[in-house]
């Protein structure tokens, strides 16, 4: 299948629905489809080297939380009639961050795209422009899931299959709340949850019921997590038992 993708309006970003590879019982097989936002940001001459960056379904519930914090923020500085400069800096380094810079009176949010030898970044200078950006971020799952949905005129049998094996989302192959609780898609909490749900959970109807409406709730519980230490901490305690439990479980099975 060639790549669906459709372009959104207030990031120079389209939403894109690709096969990709996915590992499963130890083999790779490559009859996954899930969508990315490819964030794209044109060179100095705008046709070379420009700065690419692709987010995963997680990565861009973690910018909607960062860019809302980072709101409140200008929001903040703007009506104390902050002059002067200001820095801050909204999530790890290493993972999906986003900067708030505040220099004489003007205030910008950015998100950093790096190319391989140029920094960029996608820039909001106005509270208009980064709420529509926040809010057109909200709409990007739905937007992937439509793309998949065209599935359905392109090869049936196909949609169906997918369909099946991603039950309440095609989007939603991770743990959207143990990832934000554990800053990782890669950690064994993480993947001790998931081998539960394709391997107990699946194999029942309440299971299955029960996964679409985590993924229909989840990404909403994961940013809120994200949003409050406390909480996160608490609900890392939790998993950290459920998680034991689940191996002890998965150990005599």
């Amino acid at each position: 299948m060639d790549t669906l993708s459709r372009r959104i309006k207030f990031l120079s970003a389209e939403v894109c629905v690709k096969q990709c590879y996915s590992k499963s019982d130890a083999k790779f097989h490559n009859d996954v489809y899930k969508w990315e936002l490819h964030i794209t940001v044109p060179g100095p001459d705008y046709r070379y080297n420009p700065g690419r960056r692709r987010l995963d379904p997680y990565e861009v519930f973690r910018t909607i939380s960062y860019l809302e914090l980072a709101y409140q923020e200008m929001c903040s500085l703007k009506h104390n009639d902050f002059i002067g400069t200001y820095k801050k800096i909204f999530g790890n380094p290493l993972d999906t961050t986003v900067e708030l810079i505040s220099e004489n009176g003007k205030t910008e949010v950015r998100i950093p795209i790096s190319s391989k030898t140029f920094r960029f970044y996608e820039k909001f200078c106005s509270e208009e422009t980064l709420l529509g950006a926040i809010e057109e971020l909200k709409n990007v799952d739905r937007i992937g899931k439509e793309l998949i949905e065209e599935l359905k005129k392109l090869d049936p049998q196909e949609y169906e299959k997918l369909k099946k094996q991603y039950l309440g989302g095609f989007s939603a192959e991770g743990c959207f709340i143990a990832t934000a609780v554990y800053e990782s898609s890669y950690s064994l909490e993480v993947n001790i949850l998931k081998n539960f749900r394709d391997k107990v959970l699946n194999d029942f109807f309440i299971g299955r019921i029960f996964i679409r409406y985590y993924y229909a709730i989840s990404p909403k519980i994961a940013i809120f997590i994200l949003k409050h230490k406390r909480i996160k901490l608490i609900v890392k305690c939790l998993l950290d038992v459920l998680t034991k439990l689940l191996k002890r479980f998965s150990d005599h099975m």
